[in-house]
């Protein structure tokens, strides 16, 4: 059981116990404080700082990692360096507190992450098995009806997990800074590289053989607008209902700023009103037809041939598989002519389309006037 259901599971605790009858008032304050302490423990938990900051209790592991990062591994003692797991290439894996904490930094700072399943393994590739739609009808088994079954055949394919890698410099002088936080900054500079590259590779990327992610774009199918150049309301609204009903629900539009831009203007013919609407509440998307809109700068312009908009339920749609294991090597010789040390990442991700009939794009056709 995690805090947050803890602390759920604690609130309907206390509010039973204080509706129960027959208990004096004495009897009910001491339960009610005893709850509350506690509630309040699980509460400051859950709303602790990032690793990293004041008063967040480091492991023997982290506080070595951190004095490597400063130091290098002349200066660890005994004791740190077996405290480092090194892979067969001499990197350092990253301790798994400060690699969680990255994983947490990515979806603040991407789309996909927040809208896709997003899974976890310790595999090089993850084998893709069709998954069939459950399939029900009326009657009772007693009379002799059988449940039916659609024809399922399992697939023998993979999803394969792609090598991601990353640098970055820091200058003597601040490695020397005793000031600097030198774990925050090395996540928040690698959190905000990562997710740059790995988004571009969720939407566009061309598959295993380019040694990138399967993208969305490349993976699903597109209906072109109906005129030639030209976007319009019609347009995107037969690009919602292309999508089945199930996956509408939950569907999300995702495009550029620039189309976004485009789609403020776009007014119901009958009535004149405007189809985009801005958000009602920090924190929530503008929304088309009453579908949420999210911008990715990765998605193309509004050119011909070019896929602009994705509609859909990404959650079902897309799936993002992390491999544990995150390395770090730390380059001393390489850059100390320019009085610089060097980190490389290597973190590793594979995504692909899982079911291609949860997404659908919209292309800008070419023809007469394009």
């Amino acid at each position: 059981m995690n805090e947050i259901e803890e602390l759920n599971r604690l609130v309907e605790e206390l509010r039973v116990k204080l509706e129960e009858k027959g208990r004096s008032e004495a009897e009910l304050k001491e339960i009610q404080e005893k709850l509350n302490t506690r509630i309040d423990e699980l509460e400051a938990r859950i709303m602790r700082p990032p690793l990293g900051e004041t008063g967040n209790v480091q492991t023997e592991t982290t506080k070595a990692f951190v004095h490597f990062i400063r130091e290098g591994k002349a200066g660890l003692t005994p004791e740190e360096r077996k405290a480092l797991v090194e892979n067969q290439n001499g990197q350092i894996l990253v301790p798994e507190d400060v690699e969680a904490e990255l994983y947490r930094q990515l979806p603040m700072l991407t789309v996909i992450r927040q809208l896709a399943t997003v899974k976890q393994t310790r595999s090089d590739r993850v084998r893709r098995r069709s998954i069939n739609e459950a399939v029900v009808d009326w009657g009772k088994l007693e009379t002799g009806n059988t449940i039916p079954q659609d024809n399922f055949t399992a697939g023998e394919a993979y999803i394969y997990i792609e090598d991601l890698y990353g640098l970055s410099l820091i200058g003597e002088d601040e490695l020397m800074d005793t000031d600097l936080n030198l774990q925050s900054f090395i996540i928040e500079s690698f959190a905000r590289a990562i997710a740059e590259k790995e988004e571009e590779g969720f939407i566009v990327g061309q598959g295993h053989t380019a040694g990138k992610p399967e993208g969305v774009i490349p993976n699903i199918t597109s209906i072109e607008t109906i005129t030639p150049s030209v976007l319009t309301a019609d347009d995107l609204l037969r690009l919602i209902y292309k999508v089945p009903a199930q996956y509408r629900t939950n569907g999300t539009l995702l495009v550029n700023s620039q189309t976004e831009y485009a789609m403020r203007i776009m007014k119901d013919a009958v009535n004149g009103q405007y189809l985009w609407q801005p958000a009602l509440a920090a924190g929530t998307p503008a929304t088309f037809a009453g579908y949420p809109i999210r911008n990715c700068e990765f998605i193309p312009n509004i050119a011909v041939n070019n896929v602009i908009a994705v509609f859909g339920d990404f959650r079902s749609g897309y799936t993002i598989y992390d491999r544990l294991g995150t390395t770090l090597q730390r380059l001393d010789e390489l850059y100390s002519v320019q009085g610089m040390v060097g980190f490389k990442i290597h973190s590793r991700v594979g995504g692909a389309v899982v079911r291609s009939d949860a997404l659908c794009g919209l292309k800008i056709k070419a023809g007469t006037g394009a």
